[in-house]
């Protein structure tokens, strides 16, 4: 019989596999054993070269730390793929973790005790950028018809962003790009919801998990540093797929506000089709 693990630190790849092995440098010399943990990484279907990489790297590791590495013959999406894995996980909490993340210092700890609470539903650390600069737009309050007019109008009043060491934050929702939560809250939840192929799979989950009569939390005393929330610019195809994840949401959880959404929001995909950089 296995050995149950007090973490399963989940990953997908998808062409990153660069970024992976900063990601996973950064863990391995934030975290030892005294917390057992494994990682397990689903590779979305990459290109060969890509994998290539992937499993040099990840037979490097395996020297090191338990790790398993799944190759899927197609890309099932960010939330498809991590549930992919939660299904082989034998950590008592999972944490996901995007590609593109450094652990600049131990969170496992501070995660385990959080996460151990039987109010709490999720856990995300604070998100920050390589500057030490939080990042915007990574947690807050359930999208509405409202926020999302004042967003289109420019009338929408920036989050305030919680100060360091502030410690639990209560939060609706919180970024997938790093999130932690109890594997038996997430199999009563049925893990994401994969029809959310990219965005909103995170809102979608923390809803939910809010539906067990759970408390979703920010941690701000523990940081990881989320190099994707430097980006600038968005492609057509990556916007494409967050306005079809957001018209997905909003059928499921604002049905009655779902007419005059689309009414409000179809000028600015337009827009945005014309404007944005192509793949």
């Amino acid at each position: 019989m296995l050995k149950t693990l007090d973490f399963s630190i989940i990953f997908v790849n998808y062409n990153s596999a660069d970024d992976l092995a900063e990601a996973i440098n950064s863990l391995l010399k934030a975290h030892d054993q005294k917390i057992p943990y494994e990682i397990l990484i689903v590779d979305n279907n990459s290109t060969k070269s890509d994998s290539d990489k992937l499993k040099k790297l990840t037979a490097t590791y395996r020297k090191i730390i338990p790790i398993n590495t799944f190759y899927l013959r197609q890309n099932l999406g960010f939330g498809g793929a991590n549930n992919y894995a939660a299904a082989r996980a034998r950590g008592q909490y999972l944490l996901f973790l995007n590609p593109d993340t450094l652990c600049p210092g131990a969170i496992l700890g501070q995660l385990r005790r959080d996460l151990a609470r039987s109010h709490v539903g999720i856990v995300a650390p604070r998100l920050i950028l390589r500057s030490g600069t939080p990042q915007e737009y990574a947690t807050g309050n359930f999208p509405t018809l409202a926020t999302i007019w004042r967003s289109r109008t420019r009338a929408q009043k920036k989050t305030s962003l919680p100060e360091k060491n502030s410690r639990l934050v209560t939060r609706d929702w919180l970024s997938g790009a790093a999130l932690a939560i109890g594997r038996d809250h997430f199999q009563k939840v049925n893990g994401f919801d994969d029809r959310f192929f990219m965005y909103f799979e995170d809102v979608d989950l923390c809803q939910r998990v809010q539906q067990l009569g759970l408390q979703n939390y920010l941690d701000t005393s523990i940081e990881i540093i989320h190099l994707g929330g430097e980006r600038q610019t968005v492609s057509r195809g990556r916007r494409q797929h967050y306005f079809a994840a957001q018209d997905q949401y909003f059928r499921r959880w604002r049905p009655r506000e779902y007419t005059a959404y689309r009414l409000i929001i179809w000028p600015y995909k337009i827009y945005r089709y014309w404007t944005d950089p192509h793949d």
